[in-house]
C-alpha cells in the first residue's frame, strides 16, 4: 500500500482513515513469522527480509494484510595481517621477528600466525608467515591480505669490542708460585789450616765401651824404696825440686821419695 500519485492533502486524508497500529511481524522465508529481534544476518551473503501488518479502515472490522520485503547483502570484511620487519649488523646468528599484527577482525574473531621468515647472511628477505583461522572465525566473512615485513642483515662495520677489564667473576685467580729461600752458605775460611764449613752428618750413636778396671799397682819392694833417696844440697836444690815434680807422677807406684838437705857451713 502506498500513496504514490496522490496529492499531499489527499494522501494525508487517506492515511487518516487507516488504522495500522497492529504489530508488524517478520520472516526470512515468507512463511514463518516472528518478532524482528529474533532475526539476524551475520555471515556474508544475500538475504531477504519479509514484513507484514494488518491494516484496517477506521470504524471498520475488516482488515487487509499488507506484506513487504527488503534485501540485505553482507560482503566480506577486509583484514590485513602484517609481519614485523627488522635490521641488524651481521653476527652469524639468524635474524627473526615473530610479531604479526591484524587489523579488521570483529567480535574477538581472528587467526593464529606462525612466522617462518629468517635471515642470517648479509642481505634482505621477506618475513614470511602462515596463519590458521580461529575456531570462531569463518573464512567466508573476511578478505585476508598478508603483508610481509623485511628482514635485513647489514655488513659488519666495526670489530668486536674488547673488554679492557676482565670480569672478576669469570677470570680464574692464578695460583701463586711459592718462593724457595736457599739455605745460607758459610763464608770460606781465611785460615788455610781450618777447613771450610761443610755439612757434617750426625754421628751414629754407638754403645759405650765397657770400662776395664785398672790393675792395682804392685807395691815396690822395700829395698827399692830405700834406694830411692836423693840427696839434696843447697847447691843442687833447683834441680832436685824439678826431679821431685817429675817423681810426683809415679807416686802411685808406691815409691817413697826422701828429701835430705845437707847444707855446708
Amino acid at each position: 500500500m502506498n500513496d504514490n500519485g496522490l496529492k499531499k492533502e489527499l494522501s494525508e486524508a487517506y492515511y487518516n482513515l487507516l488504522d495500522y497500529s497492529a504489530e508488524i511481524e517478520y520472516s526470512t522465508d515468507g512463511e514463518h513469522w516472528e518478532a524482528l529481534d529474533k532475526i539476524g544476518f551475520t555471515d556474508v551473503g544475500e538475504y531477504t527480509l519479509y514484513a507484514r501488518q494488518k491494516v484496517t479502515l477506521k470504524e471498520k472490522t475488516d482488515y487487509k494484510e499488507v506484506v513487504g520485503q527488503a534485501t540485505y547483502i553482507i560482503t566480506p570484511r577486509d583484514v590485513t595481517l602484517t609481519s614485523g620487519g627488522t635490521t641488524k649488523e651481521y653476527d652469524g646468528t639468524p635474524l627473526t621477528n615473530d610479531t604479526v599484527t591484524a587489523e579488521g577482525f570483529v567480535n574477538d574473531e581472528g587467526v593464529t600466525c606462525t612466522v617462518t621468515g629468517t635471515q642470517t647472511e648479509v642481505g634482505s628477505s621477506e618475513n614470511n608467515f602462515t596463519y590458521t583461522l580461529n575456531s570462531n572465525t569463518k573464512a567466508v566473512n573476511y578478505n585476508i591480505t598478508p603483508n610481509y615485513g623485511t628482514l635485513t642483515v647489514t655488513e659488519k662495520t666495526t670489530p668486536d669490542p674488547v673488554d679492557p677489564k676482565p670480569n672478576p667473576d669469570t677470570t680464574p685467580t692464578p695460583t701463586p708460585t711459592p718462593i724457595v729461600t736457599p739455605a745460607p752458605t758459610a763464608a770460606p775460611s781465611t785460615d788455610d789450616t781450618t777447613p771450610e764449613n761443610t755439612a757434617t752428618p750426625a754421628p751414629t750413636a754407638t754403645a759405650a765401651p765397657t770400662a776395664t778396671p785398672a790393675p792395682a799397682p804392685t807395691a815396690a819392694p822395700a829395698a827399692a824404696r830405700a834406694a830411692t833417696t836423693i840427696p839434696q844440697t843447697g847447691d843442687n836444690f833447683p834441680a832436685v825440686a824439678l826431679v821431685i815434680v817429675m817423681l810426683a807422677a809415679i807416686v802411685g807406684l808406691g815409691i817413697t821419695v826422701v828429701l835430705r838437705t845437707d847444707k855446708k857451713k
